[in-house]
Formats: C-alpha cells, structure tokens, sequence
C-alpha cells in the first residue's frame, strides 16, 4: 500500500525450545519469502559463541547444527535454492 520495502532485521528466537524455535524459523521463513515486499532477512548473529543472548538461531557453541538451523538449510539451500540462469 505504502510502496516500501519489507525488510525482517534482527531475527532470533531465543530462549524457548528447540522445536519451538525450529516451527518459528520455518514459519518466518515462510511468511517472508511469499510477501512480494520483502527483500531482506538478517540475523544478527547465527552462532551462540558470538551472539548476544548466547542463543543463536542457527549453530550451538561447538558447531552443530540446531534443529532450527536444519530448517534454514532444508528451506534455503534445498527447496528454495535454484540453478537457474537468468541472461541480461
């Protein structure tokens, strides 16, 4: 309506269950990526050895994987990824 960009900055989701942050990814994902308006979305930090709650979205303190970072991989990298190409 206002002709602006949508842009969702600053994500976590910090302090509640692993599955529960896992649904909130695929969720946040999900609603940002189908509004034709949206254009950004930025985590912070992604990693809990650098981020400021200590409880990152993405990596636990040794690197694995948190439920809620395999939903970014599966939604980005494997049902989103494309290897289009596209000629100007």
């Amino acid at each position: 309506e206002f002709g602006c960009d949508l842009a969702i900055t600053e994500y976590d989701a910090a302090g509640v269950d692993p599955s529960v942050a896992a649904d909130y990814m695929r969720d946040i994902l999900i609603a940002t990526f189908s509004h034709p308006a949206a254009t950004q979305f930025v985590m912070w930090g992604f990693w809990d050895g650098a981020h400021w709650q200590k409880d990152a979205p993405i990596f636990n303190l040794d690197w694995s994987l948190k439920p809620s970072g395999a939903v970014f991989v599966d939604w980005v990298l494997n049902k989103w990824w494309s290897e289009a190409q596209v000629s100007r």
